[in-house]
């Protein structure tokens, strides 16, 4: 058996306490193997079973865990879902398979030490945060600190894409801030400390969602067919890279603008395919009907309420939950719309989480995000029909597992190309600043969606469907469309406003346009005279 390790981990000379993340004996195997080359007659925790008095002052501890590497194809091939139904998934691979997967393939596994400190340095971290008392033990904080240091060591090797928040809910509630709140929030209700706590901690458990990347490659592999096959992507990737420097220092809040429910499944394939991580993405409670509901929760879904005006308990949960993921620069997504625009335009926008996240900024004083308008249009939309009856009156058809499979056979077709431009990032706190003591979310929102528009394309089938709308009553021949198309492009190449890359300024360009709504059944084609 042949161990690697990323790192030294080298600790001073005295006694190091190696604290390891394993799950399985044959994780345990490894870390003890590599601890005994690295630390030889140290001492060996498992993460669970570290206690206050293993940890003193001149004591170096130094966490450690086993990563999993997936097996090299070519182009960054991702997993196929036979091996993640088979509970194979590489990254944490089923745990009778991980004593054979180190014998056919030994680099497999990786020994992965995070970033040591002392334990004068953690005592002293947990007594900052907590004070010299708390209802959570040393052993418990340094446990969860452990955690996070080495979910940071291991993105180094499985890169960004693959942010994992664990422990979430156990250190909101732990928080002294949470604490205190609920303390106040309890005096304010007339409700029992007790009572406010267990339902402040169901409301977390409701909210918080995981990142398993297990769950997220399933995720993507079952959704995949809403949109592989209707869209080609395209995407600017200058912006992408700016937005990967800021997200080193800030968590990023991307605001896109919302036509398809497949919006979140694009917009995640094109952060992942340039080494993003993957945003906490906040949906409506709807969307939660198995088994895509739990599976999304694991895939970063945050299904939240529809509505909880009245609940007082759910909005502070709401708050800290999101102060929580700025302050991890952990980030976000969400549709200011609240639902699908109907027309193209951008819809009258929903104040409320962009409200909970701001008040979220008095809770973390040095949380600094980023909001990211971003732009998404399709060429055509299967979902077009039935908005439209929706809009003339028509019920809209309850989600669930038969209204999935019916949006599955409907994308079967392709339907040209989607667009996804990212506006100019902006500070939030800058933003408020900017905005002045009055009306500050209706002038942020404004900036956002001003910048949504600024970098919105316009399409081909967007241009001629105008303006053979434009004409009541009577068809109009290539030509005709041709001589009202051809001004409506010099007034975007005036305003420096990205256009068509077919060349609607001749028949050919056209009428490949209109060959494709007529595929679509959105214009009738008449060629016998």
């Amino acid at each position: 058996m042949r161990v690697r390790a990323i790192g030294s981990g080298v600790m001073p000379a005295s006694r190091t306490l190696i604290v390891a993340d394993v799950r399985t004996h044959t994780e345990r195997r490894l870390v003890d193997a590599w601890a005994a080359e690295a630390h030889p007659g140290h001492l060996v925790v498992a993460v669970d079973e570290l206690t206050d008095d293993l940890i003193t002052p001149d004591t170096p501890v130094q966490p450690v865990r086993v990563t999993w590497l997936p097996k090299e194809r070519a182009g960054g091939q991702r997993l196929n879902v036979g091996e993640l139904l088979l509970l194979s998934e590489p990254r944490r691979p089923w745990q009778p398979l991980q004593k054979v997967l180190t014998r056919v393939r030994p680099d497999a596994a990786q020994v992965t030490p995070a970033e040591p400190a002392t334990g004068a340095e953690l005592i002293e971290r947990y007594r900052e945060r907590y004070g010299r008392e708390d209802d959570e033990g040393l052993g418990q904080f340094v446990r969860r600190q452990a955690v996070m240091s080495l979910d940071r060591a291991q993105r180094s090797t499985l890169g960004s894409r693959y942010k994992v928040p664990r422990l979430i809910a156990e250190q909101i509630l732990h928080k002294p801030s949470f604490r205190e709140g609920l303390r106040s929030l309890s005096s304010s209700l007339g409700v029992a400390e007790d009572g406010v706590l267990a339902d402040a901690r169901a409301a977390l458990e409701e909210l918080v969602a995981v990142q398993s990347p297990a769950a997220i490659e399933l995720w993507r592999s079952l959704l995949k067919p809403m949109h592989a096959h209707a869209w080609d992507v395209d995407a600017d990737a200058s912006s992408i890279s700016q937005l990967r420097e800021l997200n080193r220092a800030s968590s990023l809040v991307f605001l896109p603008s919302h036509k398809s429910y497949v919006d979140p499944l694009i917009l995640a394939d094109v952060l992942l395919e340039h080494d993003l991580p993957r945003n906490h993405t906040l949906g409506g409670a709807n969307l939660s009907f198995w088994p895509f509901g739990p599976l999304g929760k694991r895939a970063g879904i945050v299904f939240i309420r529809r509505s909880f005006g009245g609940d007082d308990i759910y909005k502070f949960v709401v708050r800290h939950y999101l102060a929580h993921l700025m302050a991890k620069r952990f980030n976000l997504e969400w549709f200011m719309e609240g639902g699908r625009s109907r027309t193209g335009k951008l819809r009258q926008p929903k104040y409320g989480i962009l409200r909970y996240l701001v008040d979220a900024l008095d809770i973390e004083p040095t949380a600094n995000p980023v909001l990211v308008p971003v732009s998404i249009v399709y060429e055509q939309l299967h979902e077009v029909s039935s908005m439209a009856a929706e809009e003339q009156g028509g019920a809209k058809q309850a989600e669930g597992l038969a209204w999935m499979a019916r949006y599955l056979r409907s994308q079967r077709e392709h339907l040209g190309q989607v667009s996804v431009r990212f506006g100019d990032p902006l500070p939030l706190r800058q933003a408020l600043a900017e905005a002045g003591d009055t009306a500050q979310l209706e002038k942020v929102v404004f900036a956002v969606a001003s910048r949504i528009n600024a970098v919105s394309p316009a399409t081909a089938t967007s241009l001629v469907t105008l303006v053979l709308l434009g004409e009541r009553d009577r068809s109009l021949t290539v030509e005709e469309i041709g001589a009202r198309v051809r001004p409506l492009l010099d007034y975007l190449d005036a305003k420096g406003v990205e256009r068509p890359r077919d060349d609607l300024r001749h028949a050919a360009g056209l009428q490949t346009t209109l060959q494709r709504l007529a595929d679509a059944g959105v214009v009738e084609v008449y060629d016998e005279g």
